[in-house]
């Protein structure tokens, strides 16, 4: 058992036997022997798990975690925790962010206000592996419901995902055992992305006042850049008209290896407007936006609230997450055309990005499906008759290897055997489909094909 002795008024020993059968000594000051007595009983119980190997009770765990350096440092000259830096919450903010050196400066400024809102509600000195799961429970409901201002769900979602972020980064550092955030739960789809039809694009280009506007919006919609980000540093140089390829910088993706460029085409939407600018920019001209730069990056803020504008004007109705789901349109529209591996090199994201937060069902897809339409061409590279030939074809293989296998080739000769299935892998990959359409899987006579 602990001892306790008195040293002076308010200053106490707490002594015991270590599992190597040593003395130790905890000195506290400033308190009062309640007080005393409670800290001995959790320096038991540490003695004790230590000397048996058996867990920590859960209040002597989360006690331990609610210390102070001082104390913590007691602890573990004692042996009775393992030695590991103790931070306050603020003093860990300030150091991740200072580690965060592949923030951008908008990526920065949007986690500062997380980071605040954190240290406000806590205290300067709340100490980081002090912060339970409730008290994350408390934070949410506090930035839902009591500050001025937030009003978005979004907006609420981001803050909590931010501070997410912060607690597993000191998990990863094994400066807390939990992260408290881990299970406070965000509303999925808030402010879904909108599909943005092609008579609907077309109302909103030609309300944009200029020619730079209707770039921006073209760029958005036809190109499917991130905005403002990738239309940032789009220079003259970029467009490799002689390639029939724009150059794409990604700030967002850069830190990813082979991510920081990506090639988009010169499409048909944008062609005809990058000619015309071409035409009107002046000599030397560097940039291919010019419009609503501040310094040499383009204001965001005013974008987004211009563009508000345009589409007020425009008599389509708004929608939620404005250049996201201009991408997201591009996306479902090229995903119809083209396989799925190039139209995510062109956008820059991955199949796993692209159908959960991009891929959206048309209603062209339901006419299509009803017979009331006609499935749009597939361009080339698309998906078309041989993936729907696949299974047909997969079939024939399974035939011929089972029958390979069991020495018997159905009368036919080993030449016929390769004779027929290089003429499936030709009809195949020629598209060469019956107009009466693809005939049913169907298992083989045993004579062969």
């Amino acid at each position: 058992m602990a001892s306790i002795q008195v040293r002076a008024k308010g200053c106490y020993l707490i002594q015991f036997y270590d599992r190597d059968n040593k003395r130790r000594g905890v000195s506290v000051s400033k308190t009062t022997i309640k007080a005393a007595r409670t800290i001995a009983g959790h320096i038991e119980h540490l003695n004790a798990s230590a000397k048996s190997g058996t867990a920590v009770p859960d209040a002597t765990s989360a006690w331990v975690k609610s210390l102070g350096t001082a104390m913590t440092r007691k602890l573990v000259a004692v042996g009775l925790i393992a030695s590991r830096r103790v931070y306050k919450l603020e003093e860990f903010l300030d150091e991740y962010f200072k580690s965060r050196t592949d923030w951008e400066d908008r990526t920065r400024r949007k986690n500062e206000s997380s980071k605040n809102y954190l240290v406000k509600f806590f205290g300067k000195e709340k100490m980081l592996a002090a912060i339970s799961p409730g008290d994350a429970d408390d934070f949410h409901r506090h930035i839902a419901h009591k500050v001025k201002g937030i009003k978005s769900l979004a907006t609420i979602d981001k803050h909590i995902t931010c501070a997410r972020l912060y607690f597993n980064a000191a998990l990863r550092k094994r400066l807390i055992d939990e992260n408290p955030f881990a299970n406070v739960k965000t509303i999925a789809n808030v402010g879904e992305v909108a599909y943005l039809t092609a008579e609907d694009s077309q109302k909103v280009l030609e309300a944009c006042p200029s020619l730079q506007w209707r770039l921006i919006f073209a760029f958005a919609r036809w190109g499917g850049l991130r905005i403002p980000s990738e239309l940032n540093g789009l220079t003259w140089d970029d467009i490799l008209w002689d390639q029939n390829k724009i150059l794409i910088r990604s700030p967002k993706t850069k830190r990813f290896q082979g991510k920081a460029e990506r090639h988009i085409p010169i499409f048909a939407e944008l062609r005809p407007l990058l000619l015309e600018a071409q035409e009107q920019a002046p000599d030397g001209a560097k940039y291919v936006i010019t419009a609503n730069r501040k310094g040499k990056t383009l204001n965001d803020a005013y974008l987004r609230k211009r563009m508000g504008i345009i589409i007020g004007r425009s008599g389509v109705l708004p929608w939620p997450k404005l250049f996201q789901s201009l991408r997201s349109t591009r996306q479902t529209e090229l995903e119809s055309q083209y396989r799925t591996h190039i139209v995510c090199a062109w956008l820059g994201n991955s199949p796993k990005i692209a159908h959960k937060h991009y891929l959206k069902v048309r209603q062209e897809d339901f006419d299509v499906a009803s017979g009331e339409a006609e499935a749009a061409p597939a361009a080339a590279g698309s998906d078309g008759a041989a993936e729907k030939l696949m299974p047909y074809l997969m079939l024939q293989v399974a035939e011929l290897l089972e029958i390979s296998e069991q020495g018997d080739l159905g009368g036919m000769s080993e030449r016929e055997v390769r004779q027929r299935l290089t003429s499936i892998c030709s009809d195949i990959a020629e598209n060469k489909v019956a107009e009466a359409g693809i005939e049913p899987a169907r298992r083989l006579p045993s004579t062969g094909f």
